[in-house]
């Protein structure tokens, strides 16, 4: 798996976690998955592969060293959350939802302008697992798989960001009064979306030379799009024209509006995983091993020599 990071780390995960034995999945077809699921990613300077990687690994990273731990997410959770990470961007055109409904493209006329870009990557990956040998849903039963379905469709839709404060005072308004993820499948729900995009947003989180790194890939996929909105003769986005460049101030809006708000809401879903936390440190049957594990440092340190090679 040289060079292909986001293929190991979701056999990493998917193995680790105990997700390929709970669904029978095999080591050839979670090797396959993976592959075509890393393939599917277009060569955009920010929306590619690796971004997804590092989502997958912010979300391993949630799961197993925050006080998620707590909440003793079921397997069927682990596995929604690990496989949305990872194909939350499939074939992503390296262009906002905007840009796709101003152009009249082919993917917003098919998906009637709402939320366009989520829509697809989740059409991508579920016509992935239409062939047999990369389908990881082989072995589970029908009435599960539809469960599952509906769940992944919920969280990586949540990744639109046009929706997302109202997203943040539905969450904000459940953790008022209660919140309790183990008992209450809306409350599950809003985890797993709230894990997402503090996941796809956990750039202005990384060691500096990291996050750094990311702005600058961002703010290039950015001034790709006012390229072409010149071309055709379109006013040029915010933030995106070249010629003018203001990343700083692009990336002090981003944080603190989308960001900072939704780390908050984090904070206080922990909150919630604190106070309700058992006295015993058992995770109940049926949990996810890896939550008791906290091994993901091993599969970074594994992506990072691959990335780096």
């Amino acid at each position: 798996m040289d060079g292909h990071p986001l293929q190991a780390f979701i056999t990493y995960c998917m193995t680790e976690s105990g997700v390929a034995t709970a669904f029978n999945i095999d080591l050839c077809t979670l090797c396959h998955f993976a592959e075509v699921v890393e393939d599917s990613y277009a060569l955009n300077p920010f929306h590619n592969a690796i971004h997804a990687a590092d989502v997958l690994q912010a979300m391993w990273f949630f799961l197993t060293k925050t006080e998620v731990v707590s909440f003793h997410l079921p397997i069927d959770s682990v596995f929604v959350a690990l496989v949305s990470a990872a194909i939350h961007d499939c074939n992503h055109p390296g262009r906002t939802n905007a840009f796709m409904i101003d152009t009249h493209s082919e993917l917003a006329l098919t998906y009637n302008d709402a939320s366009v870009l989520e829509n697809h990557h989740l059409a991508t990956f579920f016509k992935i697992c239409t062939l047999e040998s990369q389908n990881i849903f082989r072995e589970v039963p029908e009435h599960k798989q539809k469960a599952l379905r509906k769940r992944i469709i919920e969280t990586v839709l949540a990744t639109d960001l046009s929706g997302h404060f109202a997203f943040l005072s539905l969450l904000k308004n459940k953790l008022s009064v209660s919140f309790s993820p183990a008992s209450n499948d809306e409350d599950m729900s809003l985890l797993l979306r709230t894990l997402i995009k503090c996941s796809d947003l956990s750039n202005p989180a990384r060691p500096e030379q990291v996050s750094r790194w990311w702005t600058a890939a961002i703010s290039e996929e950015f001034f790709q799009q006012g390229d072409e909105e010149k071309l055709r003769g379109m006013k040029v986005s915010a933030f995106m024209d070249r010629s003018t460049p203001r990343i700083a101030r692009s990336q002090v809006c981003s944080s603190t509006t989308s960001c900072c708000s939704c780390g908050s809401c984090a904070r206080r879903c922990c909150t919630w995983a604190t106070s309700s936390r058992s006295s015993s440190t058992t995770a109940p049957r049926g949990s996810c091993r890896v939550l008791q594990r906290g091994s993901w440092k091993a599969a970074l340190l594994y992506c990072r020599l691959h990335v780096s090679s």
